[in-house]
């Protein structure tokens, strides 16, 4: 290769990755790790055990925080744009993790949630999930039939699934690995319609045991993405 077509390839690769240069070289190092290599014709729980192992070797190289919306959002859609083209699967259990999770307790949550759970989010020794999406009514919030009441007296918030339509649904992460969802939900007060609100709902303890009172199905293999 001649000093003009290594030129070429440096300005072709600086049009395609103008942001983030070592963040993406990192990542480039990274892939190259056995881990990374394409696996196919495996279960579905291999293939959700691989999108976690992936995901946890990311994390553990700290190449991706939920502090990045804050210090450097492109860097978050540089890791997705790299991760995205490496495994869909591994991308999406991110995104979840980092955008949809990390990223509400950021902007929502109190210095209380940033405390307890910013750092373990970074680290994934708390997985986190988003609950948003209901059996009846999809994404279309409006329709949410999930509620969450006050008791003024144990000052807690009691969340109940009234029917099967208003079960969550499509809760990446959900069925394998979350200790947290992000459950959102109508709040009631004092028979007062508050309107829908974040709840953070944990779910499992930190051995991956299901909590008392949250039951959990799996709703199995899909067309694609069955790492997640």
């Amino acid at each position: 290769m001649d000093r003009m077509q290594k030129e070429k390839i440096v300005e072709l690769q600086e049009l395609l990755e103008h942001d983030n240069h070592e963040t993406r070289k990192q990542l480039r190092t990274l892939f190259k790790d056995p881990l990374f290599t394409p696996r196919y014709n495996i279960s579905l729980h291999e293939e959700r055990d691989l999108a976690l192992k992936r995901l946890q070797k990311i994390c553990d190289r700290q190449l991706i925080s939920v502090l990045d919306f804050k210090n450097n959002p492109h860097r978050i859609f540089s890791v997705h744009e790299a991760v995205g083209m490496m495994d869909g699967s591994a991308a999406t259990k991110m995104t979840v993790q980092f955008n949809l999770f990390g990223g509400t307790i950021l902007k929502l949550g109190t210095l209380k949630h940033h405390e307890l759970l910013l750092n373990d989010i970074d680290n994934l020794s708390a997985i986190g999930c988003f609950g948003l999406t209901e059996l009846g009514c999809g994404n279309n919030a409006v329709e949410m039939q999930t509620t969450a009441s006050y008791d003024p007296k144990t000052e807690e918030f009691i969340v109940n699934t009234p029917d099967v339509l208003a079960r969550k649904y499509w809760i990446t992460n959900g069925a394998v690995h979350a200790h947290y969802v992000i459950v959102f939900a109508r709040l009631l007060n004092k028979g007062v319609d508050e309107g829908i609100h974040g709840f953070l709902v944990p779910i499992r303890d930190q051995n991956g045991k299901v909590l008392p009172g949250v039951t959990v199905w799996d709703m199995g293999y899909k067309i694609g993405v069955n790492g997640i």
